[in-house]
């Protein structure tokens, strides 16, 4: 029995001793398991961070600049033509200047005001976020103050253009002579303040806001005892708070700028001259817009600039032609919407009913008017049905354009023959339209749904994910080839100079020469003032206009 027992301990005690060194090494393991997937996480997370084909480790942002003025580039023997195009380039350049601070500065603060606050757990914090919106509030209406400023300026500037012209035939003459590139910056500008009218309309937030802090300022002014503040202090907020409703929360940008005092200086309303110039733009416009429509961005957005001109006319000169209008109304049917910033849509028909509503009852009756919505809602139920097909094929063309732009960017770019720098040119270009193109069915789909209050079906939804895949793969391959195409850039500039040098030489032999002595140089002049506008900032370009002037002699 002693044998027995003492064997039996020590078995236990081989056995407990087994399990605790069990215990010890499965603890360690369990830690170094722990350890190791904590490593693995952290190099996970570093290799995503690193790696990130959006985020470069080093960004250079350039953007040259042009350290000869205006005045300088701008040299002819005309002294007279010398004036003119200094005054219209000048102007141009302060339009494309405005919209540029005009979306970098105003547009994104007001549209994504209030976003992480939709439910304000306090009610003072709607006023806090009102207060600190207020002196960018304050800053538009000195904004659009300016925006006006130079609309007026500009449709001055024009009639004086065509009244000078009339009146001194010998000395200058405009015959043939139309500013299409100057009635454009006027519609973008029309455009800025629309868009600037539309995003504060359609956010109901700021309005709540800002009535709630309203109410609040003037409840002090009745007890100034209560609040602790100075009353004359709080009469001037007052007075600021209705300077702001007044002119920017009302909706009535667009339509003050229509009634802007146009005619200080030249008489505008009976200037037939600069009424046919309006209907020429606006001719010229439709009809070239009207082969393109739904086609990219571009397009739906240079009918907004068409329509918001034609408003513009209307209302310079008091009357308009009939068949002009029922063309502008025929192209507005077809153009369901356009997206003019962010997710704010703008329907062009009731655009034209807002602000023509008498040329609207006059000319189009009211099942025409209904027609558009509806044609609207198919719109939608069209697109949807076809979506699979038009989603495989946007598909297949960029497919089809990956490939191509890969082959192209792997050679070596100095071995580019001439014929090999107009293919790579070609493909980039079709690769941003192809692009802008789907982005534009993208938004036009998706924001018209949310505005008609349509809910997209799950099959919808998953085939407009693939197509967000498409656009971000095309935007993954000019990302991966970035170095390429940057050392490209250069050539490619040099390839459309030379392209557009070759046009106007062959539109020279065309011409005959004792015309061109006559009003060449006068015709040209809307051609210099389209390329400076559209390469301000290129130092070649005091280059290009002493190789334009050489062609031409």
């Amino acid at each position: 029995m002693y044998d027995y027992s003492y064997e039996d301990r020590e078995k236990n005690k081989r056995q407990n001793i087994n399990k605790n060194a069990a215990e010890k090494v499965l603890q360690r393991y369990g830690l170094f398991l722990e350890d190791y997937g904590l490593q693995l996480l952290r190099i996970q997370k570093s290799i995503n961070e690193s790696f990130n084909i959006f985020e470069s480790p080093v960004a250079l942002k350039l953007k040259p600049k042009e350290n000869t003025s205006v005045l300088e580039l701008i040299d002819t023997d005309n002294k007279v033509l010398n004036k003119i195009l200094i005054v219209f380039t000048t102007l141009c350049l302060e339009v494309d200047s405005l919209e540029t601070e005009g979306k970098q500065k105003y547009l994104n603060e007001i549209l994504y005001y209030g976003e992480g606050y939709e439910f304000c757990s306090t009610q003072e914090e709607p006023q806090l976020l009102i207060s600190r919106l207020l002196p960018i509030l304050q800053d538009v209406i000195g904004f659009i103050k300016r925006c006006n400023q130079v609309l007026v300026h500009i449709v001055q500037q024009i009639a004086a253009f065509y009244t000078f012209s009339s009146e001194n035939p010998k000395i200058f003459s405009a015959a043939d002579v139309h500013l299409q590139e100057v009635f454009e910056h006027i519609g973008k500008l029309l455009t800025l303040i629309i868009t600037f009218d539309e995003v504060i309309n359609s956010h109901v937030t700021i309005k709540d806001h800002f009535s709630i802090y309203q109410d609040t300022v003037q409840a002090a002014i009745q007890d100034t005892d209560k609040f602790n503040m100075d009353v004359n202090k709080l009469i001037n907020l007052d007075k600021m708070l209705m300077d702001i409703e007044k002119n920017l929360l009302r909706g009535k940008l667009f339509y003050n700028s229509l009634h802007l005092p146009f005619e200080k200086r030249i008489p505008i309303k009976k200037h037939a001259v600069l009424a046919d110039e309006f209907s020429l733009y606006i001719k010229t416009s439709c009809s070239r817009l009207e082969m393109n429509i739904l086609a990219n961005k571009d397009v739906m957005s240079s009918w907004l600039k068409t329509c918001a001109t034609y408003v513009l006319s209307i209302y310079l000169f008091g009357s308009t032609d009939k068949k002009l209008f029922k063309y502008v109304w025929e192209i507005s049917k077809k153009i369901p919407c356009v997206t003019i910033y962010g997710s704010i849509m703008w329907f062009p028909d009731k655009f034209l009913q807002q602000y023509l509503g008498h040329l609207t009852k006059q000319i189009v009756d009211i099942k025409t008017q209904e027609a558009v919505d509806s044609s609207r809602t198919s719109f939608v139920s069209q697109s949807v049905q076809t979506l699979t097909k038009k989603v495989q094929m946007f598909s297949f063309q960029m497919f089809s354009w990956t490939v191509q732009i890969e082959v192209c960017l792997q050679q070596d770019l100095c071995n580019f023959k001439s014929e090999d720098m107009k293919i790579m040119c070609n493909l980039l270009c079709e690769g941003v339209q192809l692009s802008s193109k789907m982005q534009c069915f993208l938004n036009t789909l998706t924001n018209l749904h949310g505005a008609l209050g349509k809910p997209m079906t799950k099959s919808c939804v998953i085939i407009l994910c693939k197509l967000v895949e498409n656009v971000k793969a095309m935007q993954y391959m000019y990302s991966r080839h970035s170095v390429v195409i940057a050392k490209a850039v250069h050539h490619m500039i040099q390839r459309f100079t030379y392209q557009a040098l070759s046009i106007i030489a062959t539109v020279k032999v065309c011409f005959n020469l004792n015309l061109l002595e006559t009003f060449g140089m006068i015709k040209f002049l809307i051609l210099i003032i389209s390329l400076y506008v559209h390469s301000f900032g290129r130092q070649k370009f005091h280059k290009n206009i002493i190789n334009f002037f050489k062609i031409f002699k």
